[in-house]
């Protein structure tokens, strides 16, 4: 019990020392940047806003990405437990 402690609060640290990093490295660049990519360009976000949605963005495709993952594994979980169902002992 107490090692889940631990680890709970071993984890907390490393977001909050993430999120400290990623505060100071928006701070301390606060010039307006322009990303491109291929021939797309946007406007121009402070550092930390540009950042910040790439989070966002990063968050929200890790919940679809682990969504879609665990249909998939239950579906075929599912499907693989119907299969060796359908053998009975009589069959052999």
């Amino acid at each position: 019990m107490e090692q889940f402690g631990l680890l709970r609060l071993l984890a907390l640290l490393i977001v909050a020392s993430l999120l400290a990093a990623a505060v100071i490295f928006s701070v301390q660049n606060a010039a307006p940047v322009a990303l491109q990519f291929l021939i797309f360009r946007s406007v121009s976000l402070p550092v930390g806003v540009a950042l910040g949605f790439a989070v966002a963005l990063g968050i929200v495709v890790t919940a679809l990405v682990q969504s879609f993952w665990s249909l998939l594994s239950s579906s075929a979980t599912d499907d693989r437990a119907g299969f060796e169902a359908s053998f009975e002992e009589d069959d052999f």
